[in-house]
């Protein structure tokens, strides 16, 4: 497992470029790199990543789902129950 990874996936809007859309990224990496997240920010991600996680949890399937990655992850089903 990987805990400190981190994806992003950019996908650009005409006209913006390829180019200009990996810039426009390099720049808001460079200012988050300098000034780190105001405590506003972190509170919205906390409440995102939250309600995100708990409408996976709406179907069995999804539920299943969790549980599997849980195992496949953390080597335990009940650590996705822990988070």
């Amino acid at each position: 497992a990987s805990p400190n990874l981190v994806l992003f996936s950019l996908s650009p809007r005409l006209p913006t470029t390829n180019r200009e859309l990996l810039a426009g990224f390099d720049e808001v990496i460079a200012r988050f790199k300098e000034r780190g997240p105001t405590a506003e920010e972190m509170e919205v991600a906390r409440r995102s990543l939250a309600m995100d996680y708990l409408g996976q949890l709406k179907s069995n399937i999804s539920l299943a789902s969790q549980f599997a990655s849980s195992e496949l992850l953390h080597g335990d089903w009940s650590a996705m129950i822990d988070w």
